[in-house]
């Protein structure tokens, strides 16, 4: 969150000025998301270390 909120607005007006539409960069961003879930799904699976 604290490399998007400064980066993304910016990274997405520039993907705008190239490309003349929010395609990409919703894309993008919507591809993030999906990695993102994939990730913490992952990690809420699995095990906790065992305490000594």
């Amino acid at each position: 969150m604290a490399f998007g909120t400064p980066v993304g607005p910016r990274a997405a007006g520039f993907a705008f000025d190239l490309s003349h539409s929010y395609t990409l960069p919703i894309m993008a961003s919507a591809s993030a998301n999906i990695v993102a879930a994939v990730i913490a799904a992952a990690m809420s699976r699995a095990t906790p270390p065992e305490k000594f």
